[in-house]
């Protein structure tokens, strides 16, 4: 795949809502990294190896079974309404598991339950926000979106592990502080969530 040029990355730029929307989603992809990595170090220490392996399988089994149906169902409704829904659905998770992380001890139950709801969303959220990219772009400019996008995923990919451990070790006395990460992860949908009713609508 070709680089993106100067000119082409200003032309991409230049669309509003494609930009909102590019850096919008870099937040939320740093926030959902530093949630992985903290969801992760949680299950670890509280549950050892059958918690890490328990999660894994939370996730990875609703997203399996449903990604075709979120595909299609992504091609037959309006992508933003379906974002929109999705989005909140994962904030609402979010700010579940912060809830807890603050009480108390999190049970293995919950944090399992809380990825496979995770896992189920992202099987509707990947093909509408996919879907939503070439739509706020003319159709010469779908491909260097695309580009744009994988970029961004690939940027915060590496530097949003970093982020959350060094979330991971703030806040006051020792060991680890899940709940700041878990902070900065319902933080993160904030940009995110406001940017979309500027997204296109599609009629179907």
């Amino acid at each position: 795949m070709a680089s993106l040029g100067f000119s082409q990355v200003s032309d991409l730029f230049s669309v509003k809502a494609f930009r909102y929307f590019w850096l919008a989603n870099i937040f939320s992809n740093l926030g959902t990294s530093a949630f992985v990595m903290a969801i992760s170090w949680l299950t670890v220490k509280q549950y050892g190896a059958f918690g890490i392996a328990s999660l894994a399988l939370g996730y990875g089994i609703p997203q399996f079974c449903l990604q075709i149906i979120g595909g299609s169902v992504a091609d037959r409704f309006a992508r933003r309404r379906l974002y929109a829904i999705t989005e909140t659905g994962l904030l609402v998770s979010a700010a579940l598991l912060l809830f807890a992380s603050v009480t108390g001890p999190v049970p293995l139950w919950l944090l399992v339950g809380v990825n496979a709801v995770n896992g189920a969303i992202s099987s509707f959220d990947t093909p509408a926000r996919s879907a939503l990219i070439t739509e706020m772009v003319s159709p010469d400019q779908i491909i260097n979106a695309q580009q744009a996008y994988s970029i961004s995923s690939s940027v915060t990919n590496i530097f949003g592990p970093a982020l959350g451990g060094i979330l991971l070790s703030l806040g006051k006395g020792g060991g680890s502080h899940e709940e700041i990460a878990f902070l900065f992860n319902v933080i993160s949908f904030i940009p995110l969530l406001a940017c979309i009713p500027s997204l296109p609508l599609t009629k179907f």
